[in-house]
C-alpha cells in the first residue's frame, strides 16, 4: 500500500473531523447537563421558597384553630355555668310556686265563712 501525501493528508484529515466530531458531542452533552443542572437548581430553589410559605400559612392557621379551640372551650364553661345558674333558678322558681300555692289555700280557707 502506497501512502503518498496527499492520502496521509486525507486520513489526518478524516481522524480530525471524527475526533472534532466525537469532542462536539461530549461538549454539547456537558453545555445541556449544565443547562439541566441550572435548570434543576432554579425549580429547588422556587420549591424551596414555597415550602417556606406554606410553613409559615400552615403555622398561621394552626394558631387560629388553636385560638379558636380556646374560645370554644371558654364559651362552654360559660354554657355549663350558665346552665347552672338555669337549673337553680328553676328549682327556686318551683320553691316559689309551692309557697304561693300554699299561701293561696290558706288564704282561701282563711277567706271562707265560717258557718
Amino acid at each position: 500500500m502506497n501512502l503518498d501525501a496527499s492520502t496521509l493528508t486525507a486520513i489526518s484529515g478524516l481522524i480530525t473531523g471524527l475526533l472534532g466530531i466525537v469532542i462536539a458531542g461530549a461538549t454539547a452533552r456537558s453545555s445541556a447537563s449544565k443547562a439541566e443542572l441550572a435548570s434543576l437548581r432554579d425549580t429547588i430553589n422556587l420549591l424551596m421558597a414555597e415550602n417556606v410559605r406554606l410553613r409559615k400559612r400552615i403555622e398561621e392557621l394552626e394558631l387560629g384553630v388553636d385560638a379558636k379551640n380556646d374560645r370554644i372551650r371558654e364559651l362552654e364553661a360559660a354554657n355549663e355555668s350558665k346552665d347552672g345558674k338555669i337549673a337553680s333558678m328553676e328549682c327556686e322558681i318551683k320553691e316559689l310556686t309551692g309557697r304561693i300555692d300554699r299561701m293561696s289555700s290558706r288564704r282561701r280557707g282563711t277567706d271562707k265563712p265560717n258557718g
